[in-house]
């Protein structure tokens, strides 16, 4: 055998350690290596090999593989979850010795682009592609309860997409947030060792939910536990420095016919559990032959593959509120995006005409949130002011027969007024 020490540096943002910052794989004279573990009087060989790893901390790992022989070149591929790799050779001699060179200082794309596969797995058959659904949130805490978040959902779409060993990315956007800027991006790992269905199971190797990071298996998706075909089901415990909730995600393929669950015995509180927008606009969708628009639901500006308005059966023309049709909130600078923001915090109360707001902000009519849940379900009329740079501001407003009013609850960029 031989014993293998490295210096590991955890460069990621979360806590990481050796065996799961990547793929690792050691072979010599073609063959697997496997680790003895112990030595000949029992103690543990290796140390610190899944230890977690504070970002931007280093820590000594050490473990050993058992040889095939004493001569051939050990070879070693470290390798991401698409396709770099860094590989590093050891020369074996007689005497005991060894001499080690590799690729290069970090992951280098393998033999440039790779080509693409003309026949896709089984498991790429059923997991890969456009997937459409939506997602809710339940027992919030913080923040998210006093925002009045509990009950709230969202259609989304999904994009889904592994290579032939099962390792790929699962990307979600909804009504607020588009393809180019996702609700979610998540690396994944799909097998047949997992789960008990033929389709196996995924579970997540890294990325991101919102603002949460996630790691391995933070987030497991088995199929076979599902009452219905096609069906995707996520659960995960969202929390970051605002408070947390429970997220619940739904999703089947783009074209998949929903009416099976309408009806069902569903202990989450929504109808049917079909998606908000089913009959007024996935429907027309795929009556009309589109393709998964990038982004959800109408608009004046159409996504490849969009059914136009007038298409939609059902969609009703747009009231703006107290703002106009063309306002995108965007405001002279950042600055004046803060001071709004300070001014609506700590001076502006419940009952706050939305007119103030308009005032406050530079005479910027704040963007209606037309496809938001508040607003589609009649609970408040939402609005945004933004700034250059993206940071934004969202405040809720009472409406009735007299001027929409300041609800007193809103959100904005985190780290905006530090």
């Amino acid at each position: 055998a031989i014993i293998l020490t490295y210096d590991f540096k955890n460069g990621s943002k979360n806590e990481q350690s050796f065996a799961w910052a990547f793929l690792f794989e050691a072979t010599q004279a073609g063959e697997a290596l496997g680790s003895p573990g112990f030595d000949e009087n029992y103690e543990p060989i290796s140390a610190n090999y899944e230890e977690e790893v504070q970002p931007g901390k280093s820590l000594e790992v050490k473990f050993a593989l058992t040889l095939v022989n004493t001569t051939d070149d050990v070879i070693i591929t470290f390798s991401d979850f698409y396709y770099h790799e860094y590989i590093q050779t050891i020369k074996l001699s007689g005497s005991g010795g060894n001499e080690t060179s590799s690729s290069g200082g970090s992951l280098k794309p393998i033999d440039g682009p790779k080509e693409p596969e003309t026949q896709l797995t089984e498991l790429q058959q059923w997991w890969n592609g456009d997937w459409y659904g939506w997602w809710a949130v339940s027992m919030p805490g913080g923040f998210y309860k006093e925002d009045g978040w509990d009950g709230m959902y969202w259609d989304c779409c999904a994009e889904l997409d592994i290579d032939a060993k099962g390792i790929g990315t699962l990307k979600i956007w909804d009504e607020d947030l588009p393809k180019d800027d996702p609700l979610a991006e998540i690396d994944l790992s799909v097998s047949r060792d997992y789960g008990s269905g033929d389709m196996g199971a995924a579970y997540s190797e890294g990325g991101y939910f919102l603002d949460m990071q996630l790691g391995h298996t933070d987030i497991v998706i088995d199929p076979s536990l599902c009452d219905y075909e096609n069906f995707i089901v996520i659960d995960l415990f969202y929390e970051d420095d605002r408070g947390d909730f429970s997220l619940h995600l739904y999703l089947r393929p783009w074209g998949q016919d929903w009416t099976d669950v309408s009806g069902a015995d569903n202990t989450m509180p929504y109808e049917d559990m079909l998606p908000y927008y089913y009959y007024d606009w996935y429907l027309p969708s795929i009556e009309a032959g589109a393709d998964m628009p990038d982004v959800i639901g109408g608009g004046d500006t159409l996504a490849s593959g969009e059914v136009p308005d007038d298409q939609m059966e059902g969609q009703p023309l747009a009231d703006y509120g107290a703002s106009t049709p063309d306002a995108d909130g965007l405001v002279a600078s950042r600055e004046a995006l803060i001071a709004g923001v300070r001014w609506a915090k700590e001076e502006a109360g419940v009952g706050v005409a939305y007119d103030e707001f308009y005032a406050r902000f530079g005479n910027v009519h704040g963007m209606a949130d037309l496809d938001g849940s508040n607003w589609r379900d009649g609970f408040c009329h939402t609005y945004k002011w933004v700034a250059s740079d993206g940071s934004y501001f969202y405040a809720n407003f009472d409406f009735g027969g007299g001027p929409e009013t300041y609800r007193g609850n809103c959100s904005y960029t985190m780290g905006l007024l530090d």
